[in-house]
Parts: structure tokens; C-alpha cells; sequence
């Protein structure tokens, strides 16, 4: 079963599907940064370009011809995102750019965890759809790369808003450690977590992009990426950065038990 969707799925040139999952990422993470510059009261951008930067990526994905260019603007634009964001957190907390494991802070250690749940319901409606999860667009081989792919717009709504949120409300305070090999998290700070995020992961989300995935690859419809919750930011991304309404009444709060 399944058979012509994973031939068509291979079939597909990844340009196109690249290009949006791109776009998708980079909008998801300027609205996150917005988000936490107006909740913070205060700007995350450094002087000197750093938001026009972004904003320029944004606009130059739309005319990249080739997949190396693709995945640069793609990978440039996610190490601004977590450096920037960094700066919503204390200092002491040792949380500077995503790190590859094994983590030595506490904020990274969230993030790929909270990342691995993601990850997990995803792959379930991928395999659910007879997608093949080891041929994605972005990251054309190996393995579980679809599934990568499709989380990679959704983690700003469904998985950095609850580690950012925790992290700033103080509640990993005291409650890690960091050894020779890693940072361990202690009990009170993963059953926090991990109940934010279960109220953070949204499978209809998931599943809709999925589906229109699968009715892309097959031909049948453009491909169309959420990346928020409804009234979780505004639907749009300000042209400059001088052109902004943030709207405080669509901001979605998550609870996060133990926070103050």
C-alpha cells in the first residue's frame, strides 16, 4: 500500500518543496522573536542590520535557483534565531546557539527533547499517509529526513514557546546539572516540560501539513505549511522592519505548572 506516493514523493524535484519549507521556517522565526521583543519590552536585535538580514533572507528565498544556496540561507537564518533568541535568557543559564548533543546547558536540553516529541508525532502521520520518512526535500537522504523536514516550521509554536517560556520564568533554577558529558535535567523540570508541550502539540496541525504534502507530491494542490496556532501571531511578516501592529490580544499563553 502506498506504493505511487512514495514513487511520486521520489519523483518530485526538491526545489519547490525546499524553498517553502524555507520560507515557512524563517517566518515562523521572526514572528517568535517579535513575540518575545514585545512580551519582553525590549529589542533582541542587535545594531547594526541583524533584523534587515533576516528580513532580506526572507525575500531572497524566493529567487534561490539552487539547493546548496537553499540550504545555506536555510541554516544561516536557523544559527541567527537561536542566537537571538538566546538573548531573552539569563547569561547564567550557558545557552548561546543550538549545540549538537551531548548538551552542556539546560536550554538545549529542553529544546531536544521537546524536539524529539515532535518528532515523534510527526513521523506517525507520515508513515500513516505511506510517506517515505527517509526521503525529504530540504535533506534529500537519510534517515527519518521527511520527518525533519515537516518539523522544522512547527517547532517555534509547538516546542521553543514552552522551553523559552520555562526558562524565563525560573523554573530550571537549581533544578539541572551539568557534568563532564552533559546537563541533566531533574524530574520537576521534564514532567514541566513535557506538560507544556503536550498542550503545545497540536496533531491536527500536523496532520493538515502532512496531507498537503502527500496531495503535492501527487500533484494534486500547491503545498501549504502552518506553522502557528490560530491568533498565535499575526498571519503576516512585516515588509521592513519599521512596518509593525503587533496585536497583544492574539498571543497565545502557554501554562506551564511550577512557573511564576
Amino acid at each position: 500500500m502506498g506504493a505511487d506516493i512514495r514513487e511520486a514523493q521520489r519523483a518530485r524535484m526538491p526545489h519547490t518543496f525546499a524553498r517553502k519549507i524555507a520560507q515557512v521556517t524563517l517566518k515562523s522565526r521572526l514572528l517568535s522573536i517579535e513575540r518575545t521583543e514585545d512580551q519582553l519590552g525590549e529589542s533582541l536585535f542587535y545594531k547594526g542590520g541583524e533584523q534587515e538580514i533576516m528580513h532580506n533572507l526572507l525575500s531572497d528565498i524566493e529567487y534561490l535557483v539552487t539547493m546548496d544556496e537553499i540550504r545555506r540561507v536555510h541554516r544561516l537564518a536557523g544559527d541567527m534565531y537561536y542566537e537571538i533568541m538566546a538573548r531573552s535568557l539569563s547569561p547564567e543559564l550557558g545557552f548561546r546557539r543550538r549545540t549538537p548533543r551531548p548538551h552542556q546547558d539546560p536550554v538545549n536540553a529542553m529544546l531536544s527533547l521537546g524536539y524529539a516529541m515532535l518528532f515523534g508525532n510527526t513521523i506517525v502521520s507520515v508513515i500513516g499517509a505511506y510517506l517515505d520518512p527517509d526521503h525529504g526535500f530540504m535533506r534529500e537522504g537519510g534517515e527519518r529526513s521527511l520527518v525533519v523536514d515537516l518539523i522544522d516550521p512547527l517547532k517555534t509554536s509547538m516546542v521553543d514557546t514552552a522551553v523559552f517560556s520555562i526558562a524565563r520564568a525560573g523554573l530550571i533554577d537549581g533544578r539541572y546539572r551539568v557534568s563532564t558529558k552533559r546537563c541533566h535535567l531533574n524530574e520537576e523540570v521534564i514532567d514541566a516540560l513535557i506538560a507544556a508541550l503536550r498542550a503545545s502539540i497540536n496533531q491536527e496541525i500536523i496532520d493538515d501539513n502532512v496531507l498537503s504534502l502527500s496531495q503535492a507530491v501527487m500533484g494534486e494542490g500547491s503545498l501549504s505549511l502552518a506553522y502557528q496556532f490560530p491568533g498565535l501571531y499575526k498571519d503576516r511578516v512585516p515588509p521592513n522592519p519599521d512596518d509593525r501592529t503587533p496585536d497583544h490580544s492574539d498571543f497565545f499563553a502557554i501554562s506551564v505548572p511550577g512557573t511564576r
